[in-house]
């Protein structure tokens, strides 16, 4: 056990001193460290430090730790642009928002809406092709709207003014 701390704490400083940007890369780093793990363990540390892969700002992949300088703003751009793509259309019905989407593509959308993190939201459904959002109840059409622009400014829907 005392090994496994160790080598989380490694990998961690790892990812946080250099730019990894694969599992073969940091696996062959751990083995430079004394560390050598298969691809399955690798994974799992991973997991368990909630290490994530992004793009820079350059366009090449590396891993981010939770809570790393840029890592949040990183998330949030990617989920922008996200929200940007896949949203064809948004419509209303009681105090359920309607998002369509290209196909296949609602997951993401979905995901990227619970990240951006709406006060507003109460909860959503994703399906193949439209996400259902719940409003909570004291939200209105236009507060949601002006809210999600504020949070994606390029977002191509109409008002509800």
């Amino acid at each position: 056990m005392k090994a496994r701390i160790h080598r989380l704490k490694l990998i961690e400083r790892l990812i946080a001193e250099k730019h990894i940007s694969s599992q073969e890369q940091l696996q062959s780093q751990l083995e430079h460290e004394g560390y050598k793990v298969t691809q399955a363990t690798l994974s799992r540390d991973l997991r368990t430090l909630q290490v994530w892969r992004t793009v820079d700002k350059f366009g090449s992949f590396r891993y981010m730790l939770p809570g790393e300088g840029g890592t949040q703003n990183n998330y949030l751009n990617e989920s922008q642009l996200d929200i940007e793509r896949g949203c064809l259309s948004l419509d209303f019905s009681g105090n359920m928002a309607v998002f369509r989407s290209p196909e296949g593509f609602a997951n993401s959308l979905g995901l990227a809406i619970e990240h951006l993190g709406f006060d507003e939201i109460l909860g959503l459904i994703a399906g193949f092709d439209t996400v259902f959002v719940a409003l909570k109840d004291n939200v209105t059409r236009e507060g949601f709207v002006k809210s999600l622009k504020e949070k994606v400014p390029n977002i191509r829907i109409k008002d509800y003014a």
